[in-house]
């Protein structure tokens, strides 16, 4: 498959962290954020899409969505278990 079309993440690496936020208060369109990924390990969507399904089409999402603002992979699940878990030990 050939590289993935030029996106936000290439601003923000080519222009740093000034630049990307310029680039955005420029920007005219909507801007979107996906967050099937992240969905996908926290909702009855896990039950049906495995990781592998996903990584099976990362390169599909690289070349078709990457005018998106954002695709969230990673949510605040792991903030909420581990607050639920160390406030379970500390009243144990």
């Amino acid at each position: 498959m050939p590289q993935a079309p030029k996106g936000w993440k290439d601003i923000l690496r080519e222009q740093g962290p000034e630049g990307f936020a310029k680039a955005v208060r420029a920007n005219k369109g909507l801007l979107l954020m996906d967050t099937t990924f992240r969905d996908a390990h926290q909702s009855l969507l896990a039950t049906r899409v495995r990781t592998h399904d996903l990584a099976r089409i990362s390169p599909f999402v690289a070349q078709n969505f990457n005018n998106l603002f954002s695709l969230e992979n990673w949510g605040g699940m792991y903030e909420s278990l581990c607050d639920f878990i160390f406030t379970n030990e500390r009243q144990n």
